[in-house]
């Protein structure tokens, strides 16, 4: 469990799969998702969405990087969705976020 966090941590910001995991720590995709789960009480999809948005909060604060280079930089090529997980993980938009932080 702990590598595949890791690897989502590393590589957040890439066209990334459970299958892509799971191959790099080579067991099925049945055993990953049931390890995540148990572990972590989520799934895949959500730990990935998690890992990309936590790193946008930071580019957010950090950078004047606009919201859909932001959204591109973390993994993200349409910044409608990006902006749509964002609120539903933070509960306010990229740009709420960065205004509010300052």
């Amino acid at each position: 469990m702990k590598q595949a966090i890791e690897y989502i941590n590393q590589y957040y910001n890439q066209k990334l799969d459970l299958q892509t995991v799971a191959d790099q720590l080579y067991v099925s995709t049945w055993h990953l998702c049931k390890v995540i789960k148990k572990q972590t009480g989520t799934n895949f999809v959500d730990l990935l969405n998690n890992a990309r948005i936590e790193n946008a909060k930071r580019m957010l604060l950090e950078s004047n990087m606009k919201i859909y280079e932001i959204a591109e930089a973390v993994g993200y090529a349409d910044t409608a969705y990006f902006s749509k997980i964002f609120k539903k993980i933070t509960q306010v938009t990229p740009n709420e976020y960065r205004n509010k932080m300052y």
